[in-house]
């Protein structure tokens, strides 16, 4: 094949004094090619793929292979540097034995990707072409070394033949990774590999695999099936769900009858019961705390005149002993528990709405946004977590908002450095908290012999982002069980 017709693909640049892929060289520089050291300029189209061309007639001697084999490294070598994705895939057949690799065979997926970060797993890796590795006398198409220029990789292209046998002991006796690349021309200017062959790679050990490629893999299936209407099916029975809507019935074809699939259930429902309640108390009372409490479940809450302020009016008998502190405690403490309640503020400092979402035990996910009758006015949104109260000022109880990373005594501009907390607010929040959730009262006697309501304990809500952790973990744990660890008998008799 003569220069005239193949598509070069690398070139040397006389400025730079290097070697360079068509991908990053410019249209209309002259540069020189690296078989006769004619100029070659780059060629570019809206069809057709980019490539060097001889400006005069050549009689050039470099092949296709050759164009190839230099572009390809070229190319990997400035995506490597350049931190840039590289597509390159595994076919299922040179995949190590296990669980998943059979899985995959039978849904006759024929290759799968794999991101280049989970062959290269340390950062800041300089990346050069055609040089020695470690001081021997074989030299790797590209080589990846560590800042402490540690050999992490050894990346061989592999076009008319395959590494020389000598080369691949050599490496597998020094454990070095390596991984041999079969290239094709992808687009206008780049390309794409498939591996022939690789040694000494942690990240497709069983132990090390971190599903990535499985969850490619199933991407459809997980977001169509693990729908949150779903999840409590999931829950209740793992072993079912996985095996008939994710491996789509192949169990029998993967594991004998008699085996038993590892049960990873035991960690969600622990998480479930662990995370289903919590109480709110308040420690800033009017006179003596009580020795002792007792449960009423919160039938009907109303907000009731006093002769100071509205008061919460609890089962139409009890009134909290200190109705500030406990609606302020139950808004801080609510807020950690499911993640973040937000606030709106205005301008006099009166918080006049209050927004939280969380899951239900009956696995819906829900939001309650409680506000005030008039919300004009609002001048900005506060995370009620950062909320505290100020007793330093016996005569003067309040609300405030600290942020963590403020100085102590540093507070928003509010007048007076104090936030209005209207009970209204509470009241309403907790009306709409009882329609998805179990509250109970927790009540002691004051030293005047009078009930009053010391705090609440919520059953039945949980943080959205700690269920989805506990359910991916669950999906996870669960799925690698049945993939990469040997399933266990299920005992005679």
């Amino acid at each position: 094949m003569s220069g005239q017709t193949v598509k070069i693909s690398y070139a040397y640049d006389t400025e730079r004094d290097c070697l360079i892929s068509v991908a990053k060289a410019v249209k209309g520089k002259d540069y020189e090619c690296p078989g006769c050291r004619s100029m070659l300029r780059k060629k570019a189209g809206e069809q057709r793929r980019e490539h060097f061309f001889h400006t005069k007639p050549s009689d050039c001697s470099i092949s296709y292979e050759t164009s190839l084999h230099f572009g390809a490294k070229l190319f990997l070598k400035e995506r490597l540097t350049d931190c840039l994705p590289v597509e390159i895939y595994f076919p299922t057949s040179i995949l190590p034995n296990n669980e998943f690799k059979h899985l995959l065979a039978k849904e006759e997926v024929e290759k799968i990707q794999v991101p280049v970060n989970r062959l290269i797993q340390i950062p800041l890796c300089v990346h050069e072409n055609e040089v020695a590795i470690d001081s021997s006398r074989f030299k790797a198409d590209v080589v990846s070394r560590s800042p402490q220029q540690q050999t992490v990789m050894v990346w061989e292209i592999m076009v008319t033949h395959e590494i020389d046998s000598e080369k691949r002991r050599w490496l597998l006796d020094n454990r070095l990774s390596y991984i041999e690349l079969k290239p094709s021309e992808k687009g206008f200017d780049e390309f794409a590999f498939e591996v022939a062959s690789y040694g000494n790679l942690d990240c497709l050990k069983p132990e090390a695999f971190k599903l990535a490629s499985l969850l490619d893999v199933y991407q459809k299936e997980l977001n169509e099936k693990f729908s949150w209407l779903y999840i409590r099916q999931f829950l209740d029975n793992i072993n079912d769900l996985v095996f008939d809507q994710l491996i789509e019935n192949t169990n029998k074809a993967l594991f004998d009858v008699s085996y038993k699939l590892p049960d990873h259930v035991e960690d969600s429902r622990a998480f479930f019961a662990r995370e289903k309640s919590f109480e709110i108390k308040h420690d800033y009372c009017k006179g003596k705390m009580p020795a002792e409490f007792r449960y009423e479940r919160l039938q009907r809450i109303t907000l009731k005149p006093t002769k100071y302020d509205p008061a919460p009016w609890f089962n139409e008998k009890y009134w909290a002993n200190s109705p500030l502190t406990l609606c302020g405690e139950f808004f801080v403490k609510f807020s950690k528990k499911i993640d973040a309640m937000i606030a709106s503020v205005d301008d006099s400092g009166r918080l006049v709405s209050a927004r939280a979402s969380m899951f239900t035990s009956d696995f819906r996910q829900v939001c309650i946004h409680v506000s005030e009758t008039e919300t004009e006015g609002v001048s900005q949104m506060l995370n009620l977590e950062f909320l505290v109260f100020d007793k330093t000022n016996p005569a003067d109880p309040h609300y405030r908002i600290e942020f963590p990373e403020c100085e102590e005594g540093d507070v928003i501009e509010q007048p007076d450095a104090r936030l209005a907390f209207p009970t209204g607010l509470f009241v309403k929040f907790l009306a709409d908290l009882m329609q998805i959730a179990q509250i109970d009262l927790i009540i002691g006697r004051n030293e005047k012999g009078y009930e009053n309501v010391y705090g609440l304990k919520i059953e039945g809500v949980y943080s959205i982002k700690a269920f989805n952790l506990e359910v991916r973990k669950s999906v996870v744990d669960s799925l690698k069980d049945i993939f990469f660890n040997p399933p266990t008998k299920i005992p005679a008799g």
